[in-house]
């Protein structure tokens, strides 16, 4: 028997290093030129996926595929009007991503002081 009492809401998991499994996603989609100028492009201005694919000349379904992809791991925030949906980057998310790499700096396997 399944009952449902409302929205869904992820459980976080996190691994041994302290990252939670959305920060991988969103540290794997950091990976992609594309998805870079996105972020870059939606930093300073909120756009819907139609506003920011003719800004960056690139096709529409490759930007809302990418686009969906960077909101579900958190890197986009979304404003949601009567007509649009228009995404910003999420700059607490970089900074939590920011943080926890820079925080690699300290972990003793990447130390070479003990070389």
């Amino acid at each position: 028997i399944y009952l449902h009492t409302g929205v869904a809401i992820p459980v976080e998991s996190h691994s041994q290093d302290g990252f939670a499994s959305w920060e991988f996603q969103a540290l794997r989609l950091l990976g992609s030129e594309a998805r870079m100028q996105i972020l870059q492009t939606l930093l300073n201005q909120a756009m819907s996926s139609r506003e920011l694919a003719k800004e960056l000349n690139m096709h529409l379904g490759v930007v809302t595929r990418d686009v969906s992809s960077l909101h579900e791991a958190r890197l986009l925030t979304v404003e949601v009007s009567s007509r649009y949906r228009r995404y910003r980057t999420n700059i607490q998310t970089l900074q939590i991503l920011t943080r926890h790499l820079s925080d690699l700096e300290h972990c003793s396997i990447f130390r070479t002081d003990h070389l």
